[in-house]
């Protein structure tokens, strides 16, 4: 379950956001930056999406995956959890005896397969992220794919030109441990595969992730 314990990660990821500069971008540009990058000093892996999105992305494989009928596969058990399972294209729901083990709603229209994006809705495994209160609109999201399960925080939104980045929103509070957002600007160099976040203080090291 240690994947789960999005805490640490916050924690470790505090002093990223304690930088300034004399930049001011004002919408998202198309560079290197944007994209997915794993850091192993944080223990986790962020995106940098198209449309100013920053996520933390958590794999919970280890620990449940999805199969191509629309059943839960919990990884260290053997147990066959068809008849606890309903997929209708749409809505998926996870319940072992009258405990709501998963239930989360489609993005987008019906459709069979069940390798899809989701958002949360309610939960056990819903519940150890939202008790860490780490997102910024308040929502988790959830990628299957085979054999792959991944849960997507939205942390907060930012904007970069070519060398700067600005994160913006309530969830910086997670990692600021307030309000202020005069110290959420950094610098950052992208040299082939590797990503180089810059403060006063802190010099971060994140490696691209090309696979899905």
């Amino acid at each position: 379950m240690k994947r789960l314990l999005m805490p640490l990660i916050v924690c470790a990821f505090t002093f990223l956001l304690t930088g300034c500069g004399d930049k001011a971008p004002v919408q998202v540009m198309e560079t290197p930056l944007i994209g997915r990058w794993s850091s192993e000093e944080l223990g986790g892996d962020f995106n940098f999406t198209s449309d100013g999105k920053f996520r933390l992305e958590v794999d919970i494989s280890s620990i449940m995956t999805i199969d191509a009928d629309g059943v839960a596969q919990l990884t260290e058990s053997d147990t066959d959890y068809s008849k606890c399972c309903s997929f209708d294209g749409k809505h998926f729901s996870f319940n072992i005896d009258g405990t709501d083990m998963l239930t989360m709603t489609a993005l987008g229209d019906y459709q069979n397969n069940p390798f899809r994006e989701y958002e949360m809705v309610s939960g056990v495994l819903y519940d150890q992220f939202a008790q860490a209160g780490d997102s910024a609109d308040g929502k988790y999201y959830v990628s299957a794919t085979p054999d792959k399960l991944t849960v997507l925080v939205n942390i907060c939104d930012f904007v970069n030109d070519e060398d700067t980045v600005i994160l913006s929103g309530s969830g910086l509070s997670s990692f600021t441990g307030d309000e202020n957002t005069a110290n959420n600007e950094f610098t950052y160099n992208v040299t082939d595969s590797t990503l180089t976040l810059k403060n006063d203080d802190e010099t971060l090291v994140f490696s691209k992730i090309y696979r899905n």
